[in-house]
């Protein structure tokens, strides 16, 4: 829906010119080129919306990515050293989070429980 990905790429826009004034982009064409960048990684890269959505919340959260990402119009370059666009290197990192978050609940699950089983027992 390009209402979503117009509202998303504004969104961000509003968020680095507030957070970081200093290192946002100020192209003339930065909130068409953001548009096309998410437009891309869906019709393209087949990405979903809320995937994106998802990475790019993560992102500017993280202590690596946000200093890192000023601007959507660049989630698709690739460095000649690396096959793989920005938002791919972003989304591995996103995932690799969510697996050590994964991994981080199930250990302390596995601790609650041992603990319940050995107050039970």
């Amino acid at each position: 829906n390009s209402q979503e990905i117009l509202k998303l790429a504004q969104n961000f826009i509003d968020y680095i010119n507030k957070t970081k004034p200093h290192l946002a982009p100020k192209s003339k064409d930065l909130l068409k080129n953001s548009c096309q960048a998410i437009d891309k990684l869906i019709r393209i890269d087949k990405f979903s919306f809320e995937y994106i959505r998802a990475v790019l919340l993560w992102a500017v959260e993280d202590s690596f990515w946000e200093d890192n990402i000023y601007s959507l119009a660049s989630l698709r370059k690739k460095d000649k050293d690396d096959p793989r666009t920005k938002f791919q290197k972003i989304a591995n990192s996103y995932e690799r989070s969510q697996k050590k978050n994964t991994n981080n609940r199930s250990n302390a699950n596995a601790k609650e429980c041992n603990d319940f089983i050995n107050e039970v027992m």
